[in-house]
Order: C-alpha cells, then structure tokens, then sequence
C-alpha cells in the first residue's frame, strides 16, 4: 500500500516529480537571494543543495520527513501550496545532500529523470533601469534581482533578467546576467 493516498490532483498513489536540482556549490549571490524569503536554517555560499518540487503540496512533508530522518540537511525554504509544494535543503556536505536526494527519490519512488523538462517561458532584459524600478524589485525580490554590469559606477543597476516557470509566476531563483 503507498503511503501517499491519491487524491484529485494525481492519479497515482505518489506524488508527481515536478522539479529536481542538485547545485554542488551554492554561489554567494544565490545564496543571499534565498535568505531573504528562508524561514529555515539560512544557507551560506557555497554548501550543497538540493530543490525539489511535486504535486500535490502537501505531500512535501513526506519528502522533507524522509531527507530529515535519512541525513543531517537542513531544510532552507518550505513551500506548501494546494497544487505544488516546494523544499530547499543544504549542507556544507555534498555527499549528505546526494544522500537526501536519493531518500526523497526513494520515498517518491521517482528517479531524476521523472521530473518535468526545465523550460524557459519569458526572459527580458532591461537596460538601464530607472531607481522606481530598481527599488520597487529590491521590495519584493521574488523572481528577479539587480546586477550592476559596471561595478565601478554608481548607478543603481544597469540590467535585469526576469524569467518566467511554466504557472506563470516569477521563479524564485532567477539567474542574474
């Protein structure tokens, strides 16, 4: 008997493998983008992490209650939405992280191929933006961040990239160019 019983928003007994990313060294700029949402232990640049995403939402518990109970991760960012749910774990130990990723595909009985091809929606780029702009997104900063392409000017930002997944909200882990 699966230990995930189906309701209307998957037919199978498991959750569905939406997302699946394993980053063997967390850059200082991603790092810092993640702790301004992270209600859990903050990651610093450069440990190990692992992001995964199904659906329904609510069966993220089990896949944070497996990588817990299995290694010594710890959980930076949990998302429970009706639909989809979301977990960022990390440690300094990549091999630990490997080994949370392979409890969490286990439980789901899933492998990495199973999760939905990346696919890239929208992306714009905006040069020269205005300071409004630049710090309404500093606001917010959920899908997009600010990098100034010439450090030596003072200028706010000269460039942002946006990107979109495919629900159409922002992601969360837009890269910056």
């Amino acid at each position: 008997m699966p230990w995930y019983a189906p309701g209307p928003e998957t037919e199978s007994g498991v959750p569905d493998l939406r997302a699946y990313v394993f980053l063997d060294s967390l850059q200082p700029q991603l790092a810092a983008h993640i702790c301004t949402t992270c209600r859990g232990y903050f990651p610093v640049p450069h440990v190990a992490s692992l992001f995964v995403e199904i659906a329904p939402g609510m069966a993220i518990h089990g896949v944070l209650d497996a990588a817990l109970k299995a290694t010594s991760v710890q959980p930076a960012t949990l998302v429970v939405e009706r639909a989809f749910g979301m977990v960022a774990l990390h440690h300094a130990d990549q091999g630990e992280v490997r080994s949370a990723g392979e409890a969490v595909l286990r439980m789901l009985e899933a492998r990495q191929e199973d999760r939905m091809k990346a696919k890239v929606v929208s992306s714009t780029i905006i040069r020269g933006i205005e300071p409004m702009h630049a710090m309404i997104i500093d606001k917010i900063r959920f899908g997009s961040m600010i990098e100034d392409s010439k450090p030596r000017r003072r200028s706010i930002a000269s460039r942002v990239r946006l990107l979109m997944v495919p629900s159409g909200r922002p992601n969360r882990f837009a890269i910056c160019v």
